[in-house]
């Protein structure tokens, strides 16, 4: 698709399924019927998942889950891990130790061997455990020095280096993956935290497992990580779900007939797009070649969507451009929306449709343009682009403040589609009318 709404991204996955397509698995309803709330991480730490393994993972945010509200102390331990992880004694018991042995949780004063408390550790705890010294050499203190100095390693031998340094704690990342001496490191370290929900590590009150469960059960660690990542890149109030500037689907579209100062576009899904930043910057997102690598987002991509994880959304956005904005979403039942997006799809289908001749309709289907959206003729360069987003939503300010707008917006959205139906269907009896008074 040329002209792309997210130029020089690399193109991988597969289109969503006709209007009414919807995913198996979970309800939409799940995701809002839990009332645990939800807990955070320090991304800072969680970088480092590929030095756990997929266990020591997801005993960690088993164990973040499980704390109160300070986000520090859990009463939750070994048997929290096998029943929400689904692990065995052993390995659940296993993973703990090495989190402990690695620094990233320790006992709390209060921990007995019959009554476990855990804290999980801060990032300044964590570059202060107890480590093998290490020394940096000549090399290493000219980097250092640089990167003091503001300048970022450029280059693929000065980052493979300060990702070493990182590793040893001499240095460490902001959300923008820039590389910072830990002196640099501001006392309110808040914009490192990342929120997730707890119903991601519990499941909902329908009992479904978990998709902390499911995602161990696959065995493949980047997927895992990968997943929590994107809660980082996900931002409901502002773009509706994850950045498009991470990943987005964009459509083609065709004219099908104007009429009453609207345009009637249909939209066909291509394929899937992302940029090779956070969250995608771990090292195995950047082995083999273009085409292993295009395979293997859309492998991960692909397997969030079938267990249940992610879907795509589609919005109207005022063109194609970094600047635009979303108009309205455009729900086709996908198991990420809520209700009322349902609903506005539904209202802008059934205008599309008032508007435009089953033939025309036809001829575009058989094209692989299913969503019908009547634009108003002030916005020529309307598109349709899928706006990913996670299932299961932390319920913080942000979440309730992109609900509130759409249930603020949406009532007048359908009843503006609504009005389009009832004065089309008006036109036709008129129409009707006069040909029998004619005949």
């Amino acid at each position: 698709m040329s002209d792309s709404l997210l130029p020089d991204l690399t193109a991988s996955g597969s289109p969503n399924n006709g209007h009414r397509s919807t995913n198996d698995g979970l309800q939409k309803d799940d995701v809002e019927s839990h009332h645990g709330g939800f807990f955070r991480i320090d991304c800072r730490l969680w970088r480092k998942v590929p030095d756990w393994g997929i266990n020591s993972a997801a005993a960690y945010l088993v164990l973040a889950s499980g704390t109160g509200h300070s986000n520090r102390g859990t009463s939750w331990s070994t048997q929290s891990v096998m029943t929400y992880a689904g692990m065995g004694w052993e390995r659940a018991k296993e993973s703990i130790e090495c989190l402990i042995r690695d620094g990233f949780i320790q006992p709390a004063a209060s921990h007995t061997k019959g009554k476990p408390r855990y804290e999980i550790a801060s990032f300044d705890e964590y570059l202060t455990k107890d480590n093998p010294s290490f020394k940096p050499g000549r090399y290493d203190l000219a980097l250092l020095s640089e990167i003091q100095s503001g300048k970022q390693p450029i280059g693929k031998r000065k980052s493979s280096r300060a990702e070493s340094l990182e590793d040893e704690g001499w240095l460490w990342r902001d959300l923008n993956r820039e590389f910072r001496l830990p002196a640099d490191i501001p006392q309110d370290s808040t914009c490192y935290y990342i929120w997730l929900p707890n119903t991601i590590v519990t499941g909902t009150s329908r009992g479904e497992e978990s998709p902390l469960h499911r995602l161990r059960a696959t065995g493949r660690w980047e997927l895992l990580s990968l997943f929590v990542d994107l809660y980082a890149a996900q931002n409901l109030r502002d773009d509706g779900g994850i950045s498009p500037q991470v990943m987005a689907q964009p459509f083609e579209r065709r004219e099908l007939g104007r009429q009453r100062g609207y345009t009637v576009w249909g939209f066909k899904p291509t394929e899937i797009l992302c940029r090779w930043g956070a969250p995608f910057e771990a090292a195995i997102w950047h082995l083999g070649t273009k085409a292993e690598r295009s395979q293997r987002f859309h492998n991960s991509i692909d397997l969030l969507k079938r267990l249940g994880l992610l879907s795509f959304v589609p919005h109207i956005f005022e063109n194609r451009g970094y600047a635009a904005e979303p108009i309205h979403p455009f729900g086709v039942g996908g198991i990420g929306e809520v209700p009322i997006e349902d609903e506005i799809g539904d209202a802008a289908f059934d205008a599309a449709c008032s508007l435009t001749s089953l033939r025309d309709r036809k001829e575009a289907e058989l094209a692989g343009f299913k969503y019908f959206c009547p634009i108003s003729n002030t916005k020529p360069f309307a598109q349709m682009l899928g706006i990913a987003r996670l299932t299961y939503r932390p319920h913080t300010r942000r979440t309730g403040a992109w609900m509130a707008k759409l249930q603020e917006s949406g009532p007048a959205l359908i009843e503006s589609f609504n009005e389009l139906v009832s004065k089309a269907q008006a036109t036709a009896i008129d129409k009707r009318l006069g040909l029998l008074k004619t005949a």
